[in-house]
């Protein structure tokens, strides 16, 4: 007999692309007592529900909803009703069996909801309907034209989503479609998002025995709507349930063999090689290396390129050089690797706390008694990250001690480029970081070739500051508190009521903070830098909120509040849920 049941949990993790989890944890109350009384009781719990359409809020029929241990499944209705029923015998237990229990949903055409934590599910603490909602998926289809009569089945498309890492976006490529012998192409499936779209480089098919020494053509890349380079590429939006079309026409060029010889290796060693138009790591072109007599080989279509060559190993060496193709075999010269370089990295600790935690010291002992060495290397961490438009590339951390006395921190196998400093701790803050009197906390360091840079400084402090408040218009009503007895208690959610999201002025050294807001509306922050922040509150979260884009988050100007965090000291506000449209929310 199931007397009483206090949790319900419902989410939708990512990684789940067509289904909705459905969590239910059951609890029963005098459990042993009930089996003792009515040992050979048949019973049965039902599940009822709905799946809908997240967009339309329209039921969505014959989608199938099953459990995650794929024992019970079934069908929605024309109305998108569905009900599970779970038989109790003596032989299988009693409901307590279900803890841990999943439900799931699916249909062709629709995603997982990712969008929106279980609290949004539509749930009261009167019924046990569950509202299970699925995005319909975007698709992004084309067709690619050939100048020449070839067939243009076999071409390789590739779509690029834009992504945002620590409030930064970047272009990534995701999937490669093939197109069929009418040339058509089609990505399905899609988020809601950001997408580029553009062709791989396709060789000659008129000739399919060259003459040696005759003239060598080809299809270079082509980026929607007809860009020759990704920069220069059409953004183009998805919402869910869109289709868009994206024709593409690809024009046939003459290619020119190109020879660059490469110097600076000491040791055999893999080289990667990429080929840029703008010099920005965007992708597009590409050449070979042949490791016999040290040469990038390949050809490519008149033009202005930056070749760029590195090598991997534990210290890898880098170099590149602009290249121009024009109507003729490219003989370059050389292109000369240098080892990458190492940057000594320098920290003034103005710490007003005398104690150092055991969590980032060493203990040593004398005298009878044990005394705390600090060690910067348990406490702080120091990365590079490249500039780029077009990913991570490769970045750069500090190296471990070399050994138990070691307290010099560096950075070592550092690229020529430019990257942003980010440096994290678990004790204090970074007050300011530069280089050469640079300042790097919202200026680009610029590493020189063979890794050449000025000592990077950074003051470390722990005069922090904190807030704490609540939401304006917070009811209350996902307590989680339940009288009910033999019914399932379907409002209980695991995901905070909203997300306080602390941002630094453009001209603030502060911290990007995130906070949960608890189901009453109030919240409490963990001890961030002073400084001037704007505060948002969104009730999703936003992991596409490009915090360190200024252009990006003008857009919220006329939002949230300006506060002004001074150090020792704990700031309460009162905040109101923003009402700009989630649209970054992820």
């Amino acid at each position: 007999m199931l007397r009483s049941c206090r949790n319900l949990v419902l989410y939708s993790p990512a990684t789940l692309r067509s289904t909705v989890l459905v969590l239910i944890s059951l609890c029963l109350a005098d459990r042993s007592r009930a089996q003792d009384q009515n040992p050979q009781s048949d019973q049965t719990v039902s599940i009822r529900g709905t799946v809908v359409n997240s967009v339309t809020h329209a039921p969505i029929g014959r989608a199938q909803v099953y459990s995650g241990d794929n024992r019970f499944a079934v069908m929605t209705d024309d109305q998108g009703h569905f009900e599970v029923a779970f038989p109790q015998t003596a032989d299988t237990g009693t409901v307590s069996k279900l803890n841990g229990f999943q439900l799931m949903a699916r249909k062709p055409g629709f995603l997982t909801d990712r969008y929106h934590p279980s609290r949004d599910l539509g749930l009261t603490p009167s019924t046990n309907d569950l509202t299970i909602s699925l995005v319909p998926e975007a698709i992004l289809m084309g067709r690619i034209a050939l100048e020449s009569a070839e067939s243009p089945d076999g071409i390789r498309v590739q779509l690029f989503r834009r992504e945002v890492q620590d409030g930064l976006g970047h272009w990534a490529p995701t999937e490669i479609a093939t197109t069929n012998s009418k040339g058509e192409f089609r990505f399905s499936e899609l988020y809601a998002g950001d997408y580029r779209v553009g062709t791989h480089e396709v060789g000659d098919r008129d000739s399919e025995n060259p003459i040696p020494g005759g003239k060598v053509y080809a299809y270079p890349p082509v980026y929607f709507p007809e860009a020759s380079d990704f920069p220069s590429a059409s953004t183009i939006h998805l919402s869910p349930g869109r289709v868009f079309e994206a024709d593409l026409s690809l024009a046939r060029r003459q290619y020119f063999p190109v020879k660059v010889s490469v110097n600076g290796l000491t040791a055999p060693a893999p080289i990667n090689i990429s080929v840029s138009v703008r010099g920005d790591g965007a992708p597009g072109y590409s050449l070979g290396y042949n490791g016999f007599d040290h040469t990038i080989r390949g050809a490519l279509p008149n033009g202005i390129y930056v070749v760029e060559a590195s090598t991997f190993s534990q210290q890898g060496a880098n170099g590149q050089m602009n290249l121009r193709v024009e109507n003729a075999p490219a003989e370059a010269g050389q292109l000369t690797l240098l080892p990458n370089g190492t940057i000594p990295v320098h920290v003034n600790e103005e710490f007003t706390s005398a104690v150092l935690s055991q969590q980032y010291a060493g203990v040593i002992s004398g005298g009878g008694e044990k005394m705390y060495l600090r060690s910067r290397h348990q406490y702080l961490n120091v990365m590079l990250e490249p500039v780029s438009d077009f990913g991570r590339g490769r970045g750069a951390y500090l190296r471990p001690p070399k050994g138990p006395g070691d307290e010099s921190l560096a950075i070592d196998n550092v690229q020529e480029g430019r990257y942003w400093v980010r440096v994290s701790s678990s004790r204090g803050y970074a007050a300011s970081v530069t280089s050469g009197g640079l300042d790097l906390q919202h200026r680009a360091l610029v590493v020189g070739p063979g890794g050449s840079s000025s000592p990077i400084e950074i003051t470390m402090r722990d005069d922090t500051a904190s807030f704490d408040g609540n939401i304006e218009g917070a009811n209350g009503t996902m307590d989680g508190s339940s009288s009910l007895t033999g019914q399932i208690a379907p409002w209980v959610s695991s995901a905070p009521f909203a997300y306080v999201y602390c941002i630094p002025m453009a001209d603030s050294a502060g911290q990007f903070t995130q906070v949960g807001v608890s189901p009453d509306g109030k919240f409490d922050s963990p001890q961030i830098p002073p400084g001037q922040y704007r505060v948002l509150v969104f009730s999703h979260q936003q992991n596409n909120l490009e915090f360190r884009n200024a252009d990006a988050m003008r857009a919220y100007e006329s939002e949230g509040q300006v506060v002004s965090l001074v150090a020792g000291q704990k700031e309460h506000l009162r905040l109101q849920l923003i009402s700009k449209a989630d649209e970054n929310a992820d």
